[in-house]
């Protein structure tokens, strides 16, 4: 029965794994479409100035426009172009990812394998946590390498 509990258990936290790679699928997406959209903003900022400049030469080849005017149009647009850029998401270290993951499967290992569930937990976790730890360390200076 202790097993099937464990079973159940793990199962359970795959599936939960399974729902953050969709949330993080969405999350994507939801950025791209973002990025699309602040793409657009910024073409038709610069289809605005552009119009501008035009309308401003033209104005001022017929004499029409003093030059106060003028500034007071660039300034507009000045402004609506400084739009602050979103926060980039920060990306988990390989270290880190190798803790959870190595304490999250030591921790179950230990707890099937141990005569005493709960101390084979402990155990696990640490041994499983420090695996992971020395992992990600390993596969963190590879990439600094590069």
């Amino acid at each position: 029965m202790k097993h099937l509990m464990i079973i159940a258990l793990f199962t359970f936290g795959l599936m939960n794994c399974a729902k953050t790679s969709s949330e993080s699928n969405q999350e994507r997406l939801e950025t791209l479409e973002l990025s699309k959209r602040t793409a657009d903003s910024l073409n038709a900022i610069a289809e605005i100035r552009i119009a501008d400049s035009l309308s401003t030469v033209a104005a001022q080849e017929s004499g029409q426009l003093s030059s106060g005017s003028a500034s007071g149009s660039e300034n507009a647009v000045a402004t609506a172009n400084t739009t602050p850029a979103a926060p980039a998401k920060k990306k988990w270290s390989n270290k880190k990812k190798g803790v959870v993951i190595g304490a999250a499967s030591g921790a179950i290992t230990g707890a099937v394998v141990g005569k005493k569930p709960v101390k084979g937990a402990l155990i696990g976790t640490a041994v499983g946590g420090g695996v992971g730890l020395a992992a990600g360390a390993i596969l963190d200076k590879k990439e600094n390498n590069k």
